[in-house]
Parts: C-alpha cells; sequence; structure tokens
C-alpha cells in the first residue's frame, strides 16, 4: 500500500510541475508493476486540475506532501473483494485529497464551478436578539445595537461589565442564531460564548453578586470561554441543557445539543468541568468528552482530538470518519439548506477531511463530487438533491 501513497504524491507533483528526475524514474517503475495504472485516466485527472497550475506549487506541494506522510486528508471507506479495484479507487481518493489539502490554502486560483446551479454563500453573522420584555433586535453586520447594557456591532455583542444592584431582579435575554448564522457574545462577568448555526441561549444581562452565574443553552451548539470564579467573588458558573447542568470551574469547553440530533456531547478543552447528567456526575478532563443519548440515557466519556469538536469555531468543518448524510446535515445549517438523497446507499458513505466554512456552497460539493463516490447533485432554490 506505500506504492499507492507514493503514487498518489507523484500525481500531485506533477500536476504541479515539480517531478524530479528520482521521481519519473518511479513513475515509469510504477507504471510497469500495476496493471491498474492503466485505468486511473491519467490524462483525465489532470485535465480536472487545470485550475490548481497557477498556485504557488512550493506551497502546495509543502502542505500535501506533509498531509499525505500523516493521513489522507479524504478518505472513503469502500470495502472492496477485489483489492486492485480499491488500490485504483485509492489512488483516484488520495488524489482528489489533494485538492481539499488546496482548499485550506490561500491560492491566487481557485476551482471553477458550474454556473448552471443557483449559487448559495456561506454563512455569515447574524442573531435575533429578544428583550426581557419580549423586543426581538435583528443583529448583522448592517445592522448594530446599542442599550443601556450593551453594544453590538452586527457580529458580536459585548455586555457592561459589573454585576446587577442589589434587590434588582434580574434581567434576561435570549439570543437566537438561524440556520446560515453564527454569533459571538461577551457576557457581563467577561465570559465568552460563540454560537454556531441554529442554535439559542438564554443568559442574564447583568449576573447577580452573590448567586452562581447560570446560563441555559435551549439547542444547538455552543463554545464558551469562562471567566473563573475568583474573578466573580466566588461564584461559580453553570450551563443549562435540557437534559444535563455543566458546573465550571473557569475553562473552555463545546456544547452540542441540537435537537434533531439523538447525542448531546460535551467537549473540554481545557479546565475542569463537572458535569451533572441524570442524577449522576461526571468531572471531564482536557480532550474528554462526554455522549448522552437522549433516546437510550446512556453516556459514554471518550478522550477525542479536541480540533474535531470545535473547529467549526475556527471556520472549518472537520470530519473524521462521518457518514455523508451527517456531513450534509451540517453544511445544511450553515449554508441554510434542504439536503434529500435520491440514492438512500449513499447517506452512510464514510468520509474523513476538511473544508474551508469561506467557500461557497458549490466549491463544497464540487470538490464532495470529485470524489466519484456521488454521481451528481442539484441545487434548486434552497435544496440540494444528492443523486
Amino acid at each position: 500500500m506505500n506504492d499507492i501513497f507514493l503514487l498518489s504524491k507523484i500525481f500531485i507533483k506533477k500536476r504541479l510541475n515539480l517531478l524530479t528526475k528520482e521521481d519519473k524514474r518511479l513513475l515509469s517503475n510504477l507504471k510497469k508493476e500495476y496493471s491498474f495504472y492503466k485505468s486511473l485516466k491519467t490524462k483525465t485527472l489532470l485535465k480536472r486540475t487545470k485550475n490548481y497550475s497557477l498556485i504557488d506549487s512550493n506551497a502546495a506541494w509543502q502542505k500535501v506532501s506533509e498531509k499525505i506522510d500523516q493521513k489522507p486528508t479524504i478518505l472513503a471507506f469502500i470495502p472492496r473483494k477485489n483489492w486492485v479495484m480499491y488500490a485504483a479507487a485509492s489512488i483516484t481518493i488520495l488524489f482528489i485529497a489533494s485538492l481539499f489539502v488546496f482548499q485550506q490554502v490561500d491560492f491566487n486560483q481557485t476551482p471553477q464551478v458550474s454556473t448552471s446551479q443557483p449559487v448559495i454563500p456561506k454563512g455569515s453573522s447574524k442573531a435575533v436578539l429578544i428583550l426581557n420584555n419580549g423586543e426581538e433586535v435583528i443583529l448583522n453586520p448592517e445592522a448594530g445595537y446599542t442599550s443601556a447594557n450593551s453594544t453590538s456591532n452586527g457580529e458580536d455583542i459585548v455586555y457592561t461589565a459589573g454585576g446587577a444592584k442589589d434587590n434588582e431582579p434580574t434581567k434576561f435575554n435570549t439570543l437566537a442564531v438561524p440556520r446560515g448564522g453564527q454569533f459571538h457574545i461577551k457576557l457581563s462577568d467577561g465570559s465568552e460564548v460563540w454560537l454556531n448555526s441554529d442554535s439559542k441561549i438564554k443568559y442574564p444581562v447583568q449576573f447577580s453578586k452573590d448567586k452562581t452565574r447560570e446560563v441555559e443553552l435551549l439547542y444547538g451548539e455552543a463554545y464558551l470561554a469562562v471567566s473563573p470564579s475568583e474573578e466573580n467573588n466566588g461564584n461559580g458558573f453553570h450551563v443549562k441543557t435540557n437534559q444535563q447542568t455543566v458546573q465550571v470551574l473557569g475553562t473552555e469547553f463545546n456544547i452540542k445539543a441540537y435537537r434533531e440530533e439523538p447525542v448531546i456531547a460535551t467537549t473540554l478543552v481545557e479546565g475542569k468541568i463537572n458535569l451533572n447528567l441524570a442524577g449522576d456526575t461526571f468531572l471531564l478532563a482536557p480532550s474528554e468528552q462526554l455522549s448522552f443519548n437522549k433516546t437510550t440515557k446512556e453516556t459514554q466519556l471518550n478522550t477525542i482530538n479536541v480540533y474535531d469538536a470545535i473547529s467549526w469555531k475556527k471556520g472549518v468543518f472537520s470530519f473524521k470518519g462521518d457518514e455523508l448524510k451527517h456531513i450534509m446535515t451540517i453544511i445544511s445549517r450553515w449554508y441554510d439548506v434542504d439536503v434529500v438523497f435520491e440514492n438512500k446507499e449513499l447517506e452512510n458513505i464514510r468520509f474523513t477531511g476538511a473544508f474551508s466554512k469561506e467557500q461557497n456552497l458549490e466549491q463544497l460539493l464540487q470538490i464532495i463530487k470529485e470524489t466519484n463516490f456521488i454521481n451528481a447533485y442539484e441545487i434548486k432554490e434552497r435544496q440540494i438533491t444528492i443523486k
């Protein structure tokens, strides 16, 4: 299998005009040794990647080489009885994998996409702020907001530092981020919250000076960087969902609790958290993720690569052995579209890879299509049909 990785690297270097004499010799030997080489249709592969011929070759190759020497950036698991067919498919996948790496590099030339499909742009910062009196305020870069307690530039909202006055009733705000949106909140205690698409959170405008600080993630996904209790009169910080309560001790963590998904996943990035769930308490250490199945009530504690859980906050979709159906669910939230699988068998294909959230929808779908595991797709208004 090492030859497969070697051949994929040579393919990429050929496209970038970086072949050495040794590369050419190895390519010639591999051609003779493996009959399946002919099935790869080299000219077709090179033609498909013509848009990358103008990029910074050295920078691109450095990125690709690093990735291939570790693991393929894109890999689809395909059970094959015939190893030769699997090997041929593997090289094609690895070659296309380089395109995913290219998407993460700032090149002057980007892949061209079909003009026959409507262009659906990436998501953006937007939210609806629901005030204590029920009034709704639209927040986006074209519509900021200022009140006695907060200021918003349309991309985030910052609350005035300090606690509520003695004997003053606590006032709450609720922030709802729609599909196709994201938003950042800085709470009055200095804690920060990043909300993913299709998420909603409720929190005090000013925290009480003598009570535990508490916010409620009503649904969706949030990344929190919590101000330490010693900076807030010793008051702890709790995050509630409809199934659990997280006790925070000055830390950073992620909660994913979408209504339509069967599992609530809590991931600790740094610090410590106690998680109270169905009468049990779990103490999480950094890089640990606790998953709770809302249907079976089962819990599972795993050590994970934290980046996979929080990449959305960093502007990247990161997938590791995820089914295409799950991937398209995540994509649909960011681009605010609906997804229909015409061929249901495609729902269970598994992929590992990463996409920049800065791409428009068609660019992303074109990359997936290049793996040849979906035959086609159609965008009609705000619905994607996978064929």
